[in-house]
């Protein structure tokens, strides 16, 4: 895998991961536990220019989590 599509692959990664805190205590995550991983998220993207905002832009634009058959 090359650097562009590591990149992307990890932007894709963080992204699934931050929506996925959305519905994360009804599959039993405390509190605790959901701003740990909202915190690492926002340590990791703090120290670039990328945002979660700016992740679900370009996940519309690239259609990063549309079904396989559309």
């Amino acid at each position: 895998m090359e650097e562009r599509e590591q990149l992307e692959q990890l932007k894709k990664n963080i992204l699934s991961l931050s929506m996925s805190m959305i519905d994360a205590p009804l599959r039993g995550l405390s509190e605790s536990q959901i701003w740990t991983v909202n915190k690492t998220i926002e340590n990791i993207l703090g120290k670039t220019d990328i945002t979660i905002g700016k992740l679900m832009d370009e996940a519309k634009e690239k259609g990063w989590f549309k079904p396989n058959n559309k």
